[in-house]
């Protein structure tokens, strides 16, 4: 099932890609920034699939994200034989990656396909340039993964040092003209959006050196909730291979090596994403690691985390066959934990999917007419969401509208504005506007076309949105002060809506059909 953000990405970008004119231009839409990557790969999925099927083929993009997970899995297979390790070692491998703990990531295509590969592939350019010295095949992939995301250029550079401290004057020079040719390619930002990542290091360096702990030994969230032990877990992993890279691992081995700069590379990546997400709230970024939106990442760094001890304890035999028990055991209960737990919390994501994509490409389709978004989108054909509104459907609901006389039956509304009670990832306290009904009727489900819906007539723009059982809260996210990212809710930015005075109507419908409509005798101006 297709996340509502999948349309928010692919749609806009694919009405940007083809509104763009000129080779530059459209260069410049297939680099820019999103949010704090440049899927370059992922864009131009969106338009094969669009141009050899005439529809955006998300399920496919899905598909090839898993395929390289799975490539990752055999990979990791061939570094245990290599290390001389039994087959046994590599058991846990596949309980950790091949379970229902990531659905988040699983059943979204851009995260399934960006997120896998953005460090899935630079590892397999360590080992072709470190292991197997193949640097023109190295150079070629390293290409590739800089259109997958800006971890190709945290690779690049971690490949210079490499050769720098071996001395290989030759290939950091190489891999220096490539890391040019790859910062200048990418299109400026503008400078009140961008944050000075070693600035952030600095004057956060312990809530920052928690948090990456916290993402280290994130696997343990799937059985407590409780943030100590996940600290603990990964501040204790992360020592031991400390201890183990100064004392036991073997620094002219080409494989070690490998291992090593692979899990730099990991701790690195965590490193910068918590600083490009740093909004000075610890909390509430430890909070959003705990909930497992990124735990593709925890899995895959506690993977190389496991090969690296491992290669650390070669002359151990016994201690190595005590830890391999242990982390079975671990990735078995982890296996486990994580299925139970998350089943229904899977179909109780897809089902809600249909309402949500539902209610959002409504949304965008009716809103701001001078924009014109899904007119566009559906003149060009690129996807319609199976249980969307229709043209005509839009058009009735036009014409109910201009009867201002019209009251819904349930007219006792409470209209409040108010502000949250404890600040936001950004530190600031959220204003919104709260819409109250204790005697709104009881929809019997509200999924695909069935509800109840909110909508704001203005003079030259509409906004349909659905409305909860009892309350519906209009968030003005931010109050406009963090233009970096507005935030969004019930499927819209608070950008979609131009300012002005509003009159809000309620409508149900059932089966796509408008079975009720009227205003509720109340205004609203935005913003």
């Amino acid at each position: 099932m297709i996340s509502r953000d999948e349309y928010r990405i692919a749609g806009h970008f694919l009405r940007t890609y083809f509104n763009s004119q000129g080779f530059t231009e459209t260069f410049q839409t297939f680099v820019a920034p999103e949010n704090e990557s440049r899927p370059v790969v992922v864009r131009i999925l969106y338009v094969l699939t669009y141009l050899l099927t005439g529809n955006v083929n998300f399920q496919l993009i899905c598909i090839l994200g898993s395929l390289i997970l799975l490539a990752y899995i055999l990979f990791l297979k061939k570094i245990l034989a290599d290390i001389g390790l039994s087959i046994f070692y590599f058991l846990p491998i596949p309980f950790l990656f091949l379970n229902l703990s990531p659905f988040l990531t699983y059943l979204f295509s851009y995260e399934a396909f960006f997120y896998i590969s953005s460090f899935v592939i630079p590892i397999f350019i360590f080992y072709l340039e470190i292991v197997k010295c193949q640097r023109r095949l190295a150079l070629l992939i390293l290409v590739i993964s800089w259109g997958i995301g800006s971890t190709a250029i945290l690779a690049t550079t971690l490949l210079i040092g490499y050769h720098l401290i071996w001395r290989h004057y030759k290939e950091s020079v190489i891999y220096g003209v490539a890391l040019l040719l790859m910062v200048f390619s990418i299109p400026e930002i503008d400078p009140q959006s961008s944050q000075n990542p070693l600035t952030q290091l600095v004057f956060h360096f312990g809530e920052i050196t928690v948090l990456v702990f916290a993402f280290c030994g994130n696997v343990l969230s799937v059985f407590s909730e409780s943030s100590y032990p996940v600290i603990i877990l990964g501040a204790t992993l992360l020592l031991f291979c400390l201890v183990l890279f100064f004392t036991k691992i073997n620094w002219k081995n080409s494989l070690h090596n490998f291992i090593t700069i692979s899990l730099i590379f990991m701790l690195a990546m965590i490193t910068l994403n918590i600083i490009a997400r740093w909004r000075g709230d610890f909390h509430g970024y430890l909070s959003e690691i705990l909930q497992g939106t990124k735990l593709i990442f925890t899995i895959g760094t506690f993977s190389i985390i496991y090969v690296f001890i491992l290669a650390g304890l070669h002359q151990y035999k016994g201690f190595r066959k005590i830890f391999g028990v242990i982390i079975l055991l671990f990735s078995v209960a982890f296996y486990a934990t994580g299925n139970f737990n998350n089943y229904k919390n899977a179909i109780a994501y897809q089902k809600r999917l249909h309402c949500d994509i539902f209610n959002w490409e409504a949304s965008k389709f009716i809103a701001v007419d001078g924009l014109r978004e899904y007119d566009f989108l559906r003149a060009k054909k690129i996807f319609t969401p199976s249980g969307s509104f229709t043209p005509a459907f839009v058009s009735k609901l036009k014409k109910l509208s201009l009867d201002t006389t019209v009251r819904y039956s349930v007219s006792q509304f409470n209209i409040q504005q108010r502000t949250g009670q404890t600040k936001n990832m950004y530190g600031i306290y959220p204003k919104f506007v709260t819409i109250e009904n204790a005697l709104l009727p009881l929809p019997s489900k509200i999924l695909h076309s069935n509800g109840h819906f909110l909508i704001l007539v203005g003079k030259d723009s509409m906004l349909m949105i659905t409305c909860t059982i009892q309350k519906l809260s209009l968030r003005r996210f931010l109050l406009g002060q963090n233009p970096y990212n507005p935030g969004f809710t019930a499927g819209f930015s608070y950008l979609d809506i131009p300012a002005g005075d509003y009159r809000i109507a309620l409508c149900t419908v059932v089966d796509q059909e408008i079975t009720e409509f009227g205003y509720i005798d109340k205004k609203l101006h935005l913003w």
